[in-house]
């Protein structure tokens, strides 16, 4: 039997957690048109030179200035990105270090914790022995 859905704005995930269901977007690619601008330009300009009626040592240097000048613009975007990222990893190794101490801490004091819960059983242990009678096999019966 297939319920009937009370919102039909809702999908069955919102629905069965009884939540609101938050409004779809599509993902955001911030350098999405940006990356597909510069391939297409690329490409525009590859097929305008092969397709030019011009000489071939002249369309090799074209294609050798192109190539040269989507190299350096990757490399822009590239040291843009790594200007973008550094910030962001050295805040968050910042932030996470208090906490990887603690933990370090926190992990250190287990340790030594179990080590005095084993040294005690042990010593437990060695004092019920102690209070048994011990029995000698190699003893001599009379």
């Amino acid at each position: 039997m297939v319920q009937e859905r009370r919102n039909h704005n809702m999908c069955k995930h919102c629905e069965r957690h009884n939540r609101p269901h938050p409004p779809h977007r599509p993902p955001r690619h911030e350098n999405s048109f940006l990356t597909g601008a510069l391939f297409g330009a690329a490409i525009g300009a590859l097929l305008g030179i092969l397709y030019a009626p011009k000489a071939g040592k002249e369309t090799r240097e074209e294609l050798k200035e192109k190539a040269d000048d989507v190299a350096r613009k990757g490399k822009e975007k590239a040291q843009q990105m790594k200007e973008k990222v550094v910030p962001v990893v050295e805040e968050i190794q910042e932030k996470a270090a208090p906490a990887m101490e603690k933990g370090k801490e926190v992990i250190q004091d287990i340790k030594s914790r179990i080590e005095d819960f084993k040294d005690e059983l042990a010593d437990e242990q060695s004092e019920q022995n102690d209070d048994k009678p011990k029995k000698n096999y190699f003893r001599k019966s009379n």
